[in-house]
């Protein structure tokens, strides 16, 4: 079904290589975005993460970093 790829690519060495190329890319930017969010998290302690998985977010009265449509 996906035969047609490999002479597309240039043959089956350059189909393995990008594949690895892909595959690398993916996971340095699934563990970037990991650090990020709990960089993020450390840094600003605004239960940003937790919200994301529960639902409901921390304003607290005066905070000018919060978004005009959560509170």
């Amino acid at each position: 079904m996906t035969g047609w790829s490999i002479p597309l690519l240039g043959g089956a060495f350059r189909v393995h290589m990008w594949h690895h190329l892909v595959a690398w890319l993916i996971a340095v930017f699934v563990l970037f975005h990991l650090y990020i969010v709990l960089y993020d998290m450390k840094l600003y302690k605004n239960r940003l993460v937790r919200s994301i998985i529960t639902g409901p977010k921390l304003v607290e009265p005066g905070d000018h970093d919060a978004d005009k449509w959560i509170s």
